[in-house]
C-alpha cells in the first residue's frame, strides 16, 4: 500500500504531524486511502468529508460543540492531566468509549475518525499511548474498513464473524431458556391443577418440541454461511455486531423507483439496525434527511428515529426473527427500502428525494429473499 500517503495540517496552536509515525505504521499498510490528520484549536465542528481519503479530527466531532467537561484520571488506562471540554458523539456513528469509565473519546463516522478532546495539546503527556489505543479499538471493533485483500483484513473480518457468533449463540441460549423455563413452569402446573391436566400436558408436549428444535441449537457452519451472505448481499457495505445484541448493517447508496414516472430517485446511505430482543427493524438515513409526510423522514416509509411503517411485511419480519434468519432480514430490510407504494400517504412523496444519476426505467431486486409488500 505505499502508494498511498499521510499528510497533516497544523493549527496555530496544534501540532498534527507527531501523530504521522502512528498512522503511518498502524493505518497506512491496510488502508487503501490517503489518510489526512487536522489539528484543530479550538475544538472545532467539521463537515463528515466523502472525498476518497480517510480523515482523522483532533478535538473535534461532525455535530454540536465542544460542552461537555468530563473530569477523568485516566483514558484506556493511562493518566489524562488535564480536564477539558469534550464534544458528545453524534446520532449516526460508532462511539468508541474508555473502557473503564465507558465515556465516549471518538467516533467513526464512515471514513472519518473524530477524537472528542484535545489530545494534541501539550498537557496531554500520554497522548501517544491514548492515540494508539483510540486506532486499537477503532480497528478491533470493525468501525475502520480495512484493505478487502489484505492481512489485517481477514483478521477483522474474522474477529467480526466471531462476534456475530456469539450474537446467534446469546440468542439461542436466550431462547433455550425460555423453553426451558416453559417446561418446567408447566409441569409444577400440572401437580397443582389436577383439573386441567390434560390441557397441561399438551402445552408441555409442544414445550418440549420447541426445546428439540433446531430453533434452540446453534449451527456455528449455518450461522458462519449466514454471515458470509449478508455482507455479500447487494448494497451492504458493512456489518458491526453491538456487543452481541444488535447487528448493524452500513449500505451503499439506496436507490428507488417512482412508478408514476419511471424516474429512480436517490435516498442515500444508511444503517440499519437488527434487534432481535425487540423483533425491531430501524433504518437511519446517513445522507440526508426530507420533509415528506413528515419532517424529517428518512424514506418514504421512514419516519422519525428510524421506525418504518412496514405494512404487512412486518409479518414477514417477525417471522424471520422467529427463525433467527438474520441474512434473510437484512435482504428483506434492503429491498423494503428500494421498494415505493406510491398509493400511500407516505410513499406518494418519493418524488421529493433527488433524482439519481442514472437511466433507468425498471427496478433491479438487491437480492433473492421474497418481494416485500409495500406499506400501506
Amino acid at each position: 500500500m505505499s502508494n498511498y500517503h499521510v499528510r497533516h495540517h497544523n493549527s496555530p496552536y496544534f501540532n498534527a504531524e507527531k501523530f504521522v509515525p502512528i498512522v503511518r505504521r498502524m493505518l497506512a499498510p491496510f488502508l487503501a486511502q490517503d489518510i489526512i490528520i487536522y489539528a484543530h484549536d479550538t475544538g472545532e465542528r467539521r463537515p463528515v468529508m466523502e472525498d476518497g481519503n480517510f480523515h482523522i479530527h483532533l478535538w473535534s466531532s461532525s455535530v454540536g460543540r465542544a460542552d461537555a467537561v468530563y473530569r477523568l484520571e485516566s483514558v484506556f488506562g493511562l493518566p489524562l492531566s488535564h480536564s477539558w471540554s469534550w464534544f458528545r458523539p453524534s446520532e449516526f456513528s460508532h462511539v468508541l468509549k474508555d473502557p473503564a469509565s465507558q465515556t465516549p473519546v471518538a467516533e467513526v463516522v464512515e471514513d472519518n475518525l473524530f477524537i472528542f478532546f484535545p489530545i494534541a495539546d501539550e498537557r496531554a503527556v500520554e497522548w501517544e499511548g491514548i492515540f494508539m489505543q483510540i486506532l486499537q479499538a477503532a480497528i478491533d471493533s470493525g468501525a475502520i474498513s480495512l484493505v478487502r485483500d489484505g492481512d489485517l483484513e481477514r483478521v477483522a473480518r474474522a474477529k467480526i464473524k466471531e462476534r456475530f457468533v456469539k450474537f446467534c449463540a446469546r440468542r439461542t441460549r436466550k431462547n433455550l431458556k425460555v423453553t426451558t423455563e416453559s417446561v418446567n413452569e408447566k409441569r409444577t402446573r400440572i401437580t397443582d391443577l389436577r383439573s386441567r391436566l390434560l390441557n397441561e400436558l399438551l402445552h408441555l408436549n409442544e414445550a418440549r418440541k420447541k426445546a428439540r428444535s433446531p430453533v434452540t441449537k446453534l449451527d456455528p457452519q449455518k450461522v458462519g454461511n449466514d454471515f458470509d451472505v449478508i455482507l455479500r448481499t447487494n448494497k451492504v457495505k458493512k456489518v458491526v455486531v453491538r456487543e452481541e445484541r444488535t447487528l448493524e448493517v452500513y449500505t451503499d447508496t439506496i436507490l428507488c423507483l417512482d412508478p408514476r414516472s419511471g424516474k429512480m430517485h436517490e435516498l442515500g446511505k444508511f444503517k440499519i439496525t437488527v434487534d432481535p430482543d425487540h423483533y425491531d427493524v430501524r433504518f437511519i438515513n446517513l445522507t440526508r434527511r426530507v420533509d415528506a409526510r413528515k419532517r424529517g423522514q428518512h424514506a418514504p416509509h421512514v419516519f422519525d428515529e428510524g421506525m418504518p411503517c412496514l405494512g404487512s411485511a412486518a409479518e414477514t419480519f417477525a417471522a424471520l426473527f422467529e427463525n433467527f434468519e438474520y441474512a434473510a432480514i437484512v435482504m428483506y430490510a434492503v429491498q423494503f427500502l428500494e421498494t415505493v407504494n406510491t398509493d400511500d400517504d407516505g410513499g406518494q412523496y418519493i418524488n421529493l428525494w433527488p433524482l439519481a444519476q442514472v437511466k433507468t426505467s425498471v427496478v433491479a431486486p438487491s437480492s433473492t429473499a421474497p418481494a416485500v409488500p409495500v406499506a400501506s
